[in-house]
């Protein structure tokens, strides 16, 4: 049995052991708690901080976004009237260019004269040849035009003109079931020509050459 001197010392020793205990933990408690109150006050900081880098990219994007729409419109508004002063200026061309037309029209004493024309059929044999009278072109400029109806779609006509010892000048041709065609040609020199004309599966045509002069 413990006599009375060592149960006193037994319980002051124990008093001393858990008055040491808390006050250490409450030391190391303490310092954990104030740590986390800095990490929060650092963390309130930087969420403050991002915040306001939000807020000025913001501002900053809406600053851009209006720049732009201003731009925009400024170039939309210039372009909408350069195009109707281009358009007013190109109707001025035209009406210019119409002017000098019919002051050259007016001037130009020359016009269009038949020189020849042929027509065949309908009823035209599955392959068909004509030549024609010679005629004379007067001047370089003529004007051939010509319509056929044909059979099928690989109807075919071909137009020779021929100087009159027979050399072939120039040759057109055209297919299909119908066609109608007018062209101008510049011919080396005015004179005496003939026209020879060939026809496969053709129904009707006419060829007419005229003359300017």
């Amino acid at each position: 049995m413990f006599d009375m001197k060592t149960i006193t010392v037994i319980l002051i020793s124990t008093a001393l052991g858990a008055t040491i205990g808390f006050g250490l933990s409450y030391v190391f408690l303490n310092g954990q708690i104030l740590g986390l109150q800095q990490d929060l006050a650092t963390l309130g900081v930087t969420i403050g901080r991002i915040s306001d880098i939000a807020a000025n990219m913001t501002s900053t994007i809406e600053s851009v976004v209006d720049t732009l729409t201003t731009g925009l419109t400024a170039v939309s508004q210039y372009a909408s009237t350069r195009v109707d002063q281009l358009q007013t200026q190109i109707n001025a061309l035209n009406s210019t260019l119409s002017k000098l037309n019919s002051t050259i029209s007016g001037t130009d004493p020359r016009r269009w004269h038949d020189a020849t024309t042929t027509t065949a059929g309908p009823g035209l044999p599955s392959d068909y040849d004509s030549q024609t009278s010679p005629f004379t072109l007067k001047s370089n400029k003529i004007q051939i035009s010509w319509s056929m109806t044909g059979r099928s779609a690989n109807a075919t006509v071909t137009i020779q003109i021929h100087q009159p010892d027979g050399t072939v000048y120039l040759v057109l041709a055209s297919s299909g079931y119908y066609n109608t065609f007018v062209n101008e040609l510049t011919i080396t020199e005015p004179g005496d020509y003939y026209l020879r004309i060939y026809t496969t599966n053709v129904d009707r045509y006419s060829v007419t050459i005229r003359d300017y002069y």
